[in-house]
């Protein structure tokens, strides 16, 4: 069974107000992130896939977790957006993680090739 976490002692959830900024919060977010994956890795230096962040469809969005440990699966839940939660996250193994880690990376590989592609056909115009 997975451990899962809401956050990280001393590195604060940003908050959203509903004034119109939204670009500020979004870099909010993505500072928060930056900063639970940075303490995952200083944390758990023997484990590559510290730091890691998981995604899952849920809803309208994604329920996010970043990669703490597997021995034993510790996560954390990035509460941000919408917050989603995925039901089943306290039952992934370490397998499951790994090979979650594998998809996002293959599905990066996939749009970065693409992107690739298309800047190069839009530059022979």
């Amino acid at each position: 069974m997975a451990k899962i976490y809401s956050g990280v002692e001393g590195i604060p959830v940003p908050e959203f107000k509903a004034d119109g900024e939204y670009q500020d919060y979004d870099k909010r977010c993505d500072d928060y992130i930056t900063s639970i994956k940075m303490q995952a890795r200083r944390s758990n230096p023997s484990c590559p896939e510290a730091g890691e962040v998981i995604y899952f469809p849920v809803g309208d969005g994604n329920a996010q977790y970043v990669v703490m440990s597997l021995k034993p699966v510790t996560l954390v839940h990035l509460a941000i957006g919408d917050a989603w939660h995925f039901q089943y996250v306290n039952r992934l193994t370490a397998a499951d993680v790994r090979r979650e880690i594998s998809r996002r990376a293959a599905l990066n590989r996939i749009f970065s090739d693409l992107e690739t592609r298309n800047a190069g056909k839009q530059g022979g115009k």
